[in-house]
């Protein structure tokens, strides 16, 4: 709001996210391109895939923590295998 107020016409986020034409001007997202990156990266981050690749990873990586603690505490799995 307050970049709407100073008469610019948009504005980035600090959110890695891809931008189109519907996109809101003051909420546009931005991409680094690092010395790590390959082109097949950069690609993916154009296209949006490299988003979904990472909220995938974040998702398995939360379930993965909470299917360890379930089987840590559970008191009805038995400990003796």
């Amino acid at each position: 709001d307050a970049a709407r107020r100073t008469g610019v016409t948009c504005g980035l986020t600090s959110e890695n996210e891809p931008t189109n034409i519907l996109s809101d001007p003051f909420t546009w997202g931005r991409w680094t391109a690092s010395e790590y990156d390959s082109s097949n990266t950069l690609s993916a981050k154009l296209d949006g895939r490299y988003r979904t690749l990472k909220d995938c990873l974040v998702s398995l990586k939360s379930l993965l923590r909470v299917s360890g603690r379930s089987k840590q505490h559970n008191p009805n799995v038995s400990q003796n295998v």
